[in-house]
């Protein structure tokens, strides 16, 4: 009796490690797939940053809030120094780091897509194609203020992550099994000089 439940327990161990472990591949395949696209602009020393994440993946977005669930997007962006001369060995040095989510969902009631910043604004959309717009982007975030004599030692990075279906804790645990709801771009550089 004893030898069953060893083995039982050992199976149930070794189907726990190869769950968590296609989890892992799935989520590590999934890094990068789609494209982040950064432009930079300096207006009297002000640093604006906008970004867009182009995916297929506006239809299960629209499909979730249809059905009456949310999608979440994070648009990460770090502004990093140059570390130059004898301790560029110890990396570059991060300045600033601004992370801005939106949560969107379906006002069933006014029959608008609805998206809620990071600072609790709502804005609401009737036309799909304008909601998948604003959504999926950022536009002229005003990040920073820097020196121009000495904007060259700069540099931007930014990476976006989406979730199209927004799950409620403890369910968004399962978000780290299936990569299907989960997108995450490749962190793009963008040097301030570029511009």
């Amino acid at each position: 009796m004893k030898k069953n439940l060893r083995r039982n327990e050992t199976k149930l161990f070794l189907f726990l490690i190869l769950w968590i472990f296609s989890g892992l591949i799935n989520l590590i395949s999934q890094e990068g797939e789609n494209n982040c696209k950064v432009w930079l602009r300096i207006d009297k020393g002000w640093i604006y940053v906008s970004a867009s994440f182009d995916s297929n993946a506006d239809k299960k977005v629209l499909e979730s809030l249809s059905d009456g669930l949310k999608a979440q997007i994070f648009f990460q962006i770090k502004l990093y120094e140059k570390n130059e001369g004898f301790f560029s060995f110890l990396g570059d040095r991060l300045v600033l780091e601004r992370n801005l989510a939106y949560i969107s969902y379906m006002d069933f009631f006014d029959n608008k897509y609805m998206i809620q910043t990071s600072n609790q604004r709502l804005i609401g959309f009737n036309d799909p194609e304008r909601f998948i717009n604003n959504f999926f982007s950022i536009n002229d975030y005003r990040l920073t203020s820097l020196e121009e004599k000495n904007i060259s030692k700069y540099y931007i990075l930014v990476c976006i992550h989406l979730n199209s279906v927004r799950l409620v804790a403890p369910f968004n645990l399962l978000s780290l099994f299936t990569s299907e709801e989960s997108f995450t771009t490749q962190w793009v550089k963008k040097d301030l000089i570029d511009m």
